[in-house]
């Protein structure tokens, strides 16, 4: 059975950060466990998910192999906890950490919504909800919201219906670090503090949705611009 240290490890592994006696020894490893090679296998096919979920611009530079291998690994990670650490309720756990596969990533919009109309609008089609957010606020503030992503692959996923209900809206603070906000229905996931990759969350509820902001700051910079219209 794949252990939480066997996570970790197949981690370091991907990100190129064991030593080269501790690569050779889980490579030994590798072949008398079917189990860590197929959860290694996982990663390289969940790569390609992670991949299509972006839009990339045509004349984006080629990303280099480290930031590759490192949303490979977040792939792997939240694959293998929803998999092996689910608990029996249907709240699912991952771990915080983990959501340096969007932040470490290309940081790519799949729709972009630059103006307060198109924000309320992909909010009705996606969560039923008419979101808003404060662009003006946003702009003195030196807040960019980028746009919205989905995670694919089976972060989030209903393991009955297959269906993914996280949506992520990409944002940079003003000092330009990155931003992921999380929007989910109620039930379907929660967020596990006790491995961050020294990332922090901030917490609430808009629209009867739960929205968990994940960056480096120590206060929420997104989450206050945001609503719901007529609330």
């Amino acid at each position: 059975m794949i252990e939480r240290n066997d996570i970790e490890r197949l981690i370091a592994y991907a990100e190129g950060d064991l030593s080269q006696d501790e690569r050779a020894a889980l490579e030994a490893e590798l072949r008398e466990r079917p189990d860590l090679a197929r959860t290694l296998d996982q990663l390289n096919a969940d790569a390609d998910a992670l991949r299509r979920h972006f839009t990339f611009q045509s004349a984006a530079p080629e990303r280099s192999p480290r930031v590759r291998l490192a949303a490979i690994a977040a792939v792997l990670a939240i694959t293998a906890i929803i998999a092996f650490f689910a608990m029996p309720a249907p709240v699912r756990t991952v771990q915080l950490g983990h959501a340096r596969g969007v932040l470490e990533g290309p940081f790519e919009p799949a729709v972009v919504c630059d103006t307060r109309e198109k924000f309320r609008q992909y909010g009705i089609d996606t969560f039923g909800v008419p979101l808003t957010a404060d662009f003006q606020q946003a702009a003195a503030g030196n807040v960019t919201l980028i746009g919205w992503a989905a995670y694919e692959g089976r972060y989030g996923r209903d393991v009955e219906s297959g269906e993914n209900p996280l949506r992520v809206l990409l944002a940079r603070a003003p000092d330009g670090s990155r931003i992921a906000v999380v929007f989910r229905p109620p039930g379907t996931l929660r967020f596990d503090d006790g491995y961050t990759h020294g990332f922090t969350r901030h917490s609430t509820t808009i629209g009867g949705l739960e929205v968990d902001e994940i960056g480096t700051n120590s206060q929420a910079v997104v989450l206050p611009l945001l609503g719901v219209e007529g609330e």
